[in-house]
């Protein structure tokens, strides 16, 4: 019986983190598919099927080896988290253009989070270090994508608002990401990774 003492603690934290991120993914997407129901937008469909696949990922993620508790690495992951719902559409036609780059940007984070697969996680954690798929450019491909979408979205949806919150965005997603690798070098596995793909975000920039 003893060595089962640490088990429901764990089981029962990971189910209801879990149980959180589904919902409010889920919740995500239905607000998607309502906006393509009235909008037509080709690009709400994009997060229609990023959020339901982050839904099916929540559940069958692994549970983590570690997971950083500090309270400044929680911040920047939610904030990061919530802070592109905060974009409001703006009344201007559609730019093809800047449409295209916003699929794109969608399109390399989602193929980021099928590469990321059963590691997917919000808070700094270690589900085990992925290195193939898109984390053979840049260690972090997810971010990549959402920092082409902010740009493309303000572009398409220009007001003093949404420029405010795509520049919050871009900066508390750079400290998720120095938190981020804050913790998860310690792990030799991922230091051995970092010095492998030397960038973090862009290719040749950052």
């Amino acid at each position: 019986m003893t060595e089962f003492k640490g088990l429901p603690w764990r089981f029962l934290r990971e189910l209801v983190f879990n149980a959180i991120l589904a919902v409010s993914f889920a919740s995500l997407a239905y607000q998607f598919l309502k906006d393509f129901q009235e909008t037509g937008r080709l690009s709400s469909l994009f997060y229609v099927l990023f959020e339901l696949i982050v839904v099916i990922l929540a559940f069958a993620r692994r549970p983590p080896k570690a997971v950083s508790w500090h309270l400044l690495d929680w911040i920047y992951a939610l904030a990061a988290t919530v802070l592109p719902l905060l974009l409001t559409p703006a009344p201007t036609g559609i730019n093809w253009f800047w449409f295209s780059v916003q699929c794109v940007g969608e399109a390399i984070s989602l193929i980021g989070l099928l590469s990321l697969n059963r590691s997917l996680g919000v808070v700094p954690a270690n589900r085990g270090v992925k290195t193939r798929g898109m984390y053979r450019f840049v260690r972090h491909p997810i971010y990549c994508g959402y920092c082409i979408i902010d740009v493309a979205m303000v572009v398409q949806n220009f007001s003093n608002r949404n420029i405010t919150v795509a520049v919050a965005h871009l900066i508390v997603q750079t400290l998720r990401i120095i938190s981020e690798e804050r913790f998860l070098l310690q792990d030799p596995i991922y230091a051995e990774y970092a010095s492998r793909v030397k960038w973090r975000l862009i290719p040749a920039i950052w």
